[in-house]
């Protein structure tokens, strides 16, 4: 008598129960990679150097400027500024400082110290004309700041926001010895330090940052210079906070950073 084997299937209950489980592996493996790649772009936007580059440039840039001449709408900035464009005037640092090159034409060398690329110390004045002991560095149409012992009576506007600035002066003629400029200072002067040309603008509009007409950094969800002035004892110390802010998701990022604000007769 032949013997039948009954092999056992699965039933419907069993296929069910299956696809359940599946089902929730499914579901919890899904949650497990979303959450990965959540992680794995959060990471990336934090590593991506972008946005901190860029502030990084307009701290750099600005660690040169010169102080009273930072404006937003032709007026000092003495509130938070997020919106439009701000100026300033910026000290041409590689020459006052020698830019790190012992290449340059003429370049002097005290005790083993670089000296500035530009002749700085005025000997002597006349009118218009400045006299140095030793003249090198400079060039016609150059444009420069003055330091005198007696601090200028004019208003910020006309020192430095007016059409034609009374502080910043224009080399227009140049002789062995001297330089002419195109106005006559209002003290004595004792130190002539060299501009950059052109003023510095930066700028925040439609979710760009731009310097310079220049753009540094795009989706930019919000960004915004803040000055803080400190008082320590007779002193007075300014500090310009920066916040850039960019979208992730259902919500922002932000950079920070921020300078001190210091005179350039401080620095001397």
């Amino acid at each position: 008598m032949r013997h039948c084997r009954h092999h056992r299937a699965f039933s419907l209950f069993e296929v069910l129960v299956c696809i359940v489980l599946l089902g929730i592996i499914s579901v919890v493996c899904g949650y497990i990679l979303l959450d990965l790649s959540k992680n794995l772009a959060l990471q990336q936007k934090i590593n991506d150097q972008h946005y901190r580059i860029a502030l990084l440039k307009l701290e750099n840039i600005m660690q040169t400027a010169l102080a009273e001449s930072i404006s937003v709408d032709n007026k000092p900035l003495d509130s938070v500024f997020s919106q439009g464009q701000l100026y300033f005037i910026s000290f041409d640092r590689q020459k006052i400082f020698g830019g790190g090159d012992k290449t340059f034409t003429q370049a002097q060398i005290q005790n083993g110290i670089l000296m500035p690329a530009v002749s700085l110390s005025i000997d002597s004045h006349s009118d218009s004309t400045l006299s140095f002991k030793t003249l090198y560095g400079w060039h016609q149409n150059q444009k420069l700041y003055l330091i005198s012992n007696t601090p200028s009576a004019l208003s910020l506007e006309e020192r430095f926001f007016a059409p034609n600035p009374k502080d910043i002066y224009t080399i227009t003629h140049i002789n062995t010895n001297t330089l002419t400029l195109d106005h006559t200072p209002e003290h004595t002067p004792r130190i002539a330090l060299p501009l950059d040309s052109q003023p510095h603008k930066i700028e925040f509009k439609d979710r760009i940052l731009w310097l310079d007409d220049t753009p540094i950094a795009l989706n930019v969800s919000s960004f915004s210079i803040t000055p803080h002035i400190f008082t320590l004892g007779e002193n007075t110390q300014s500090f310009l906070e920066f916040t850039l802010c960019y979208p992730f998701h259902q919500t922002s990022l932000c950079e920070s950073g921020g300078i001190w604000l210091e005179s350039i007769v401080d620095w001397l």
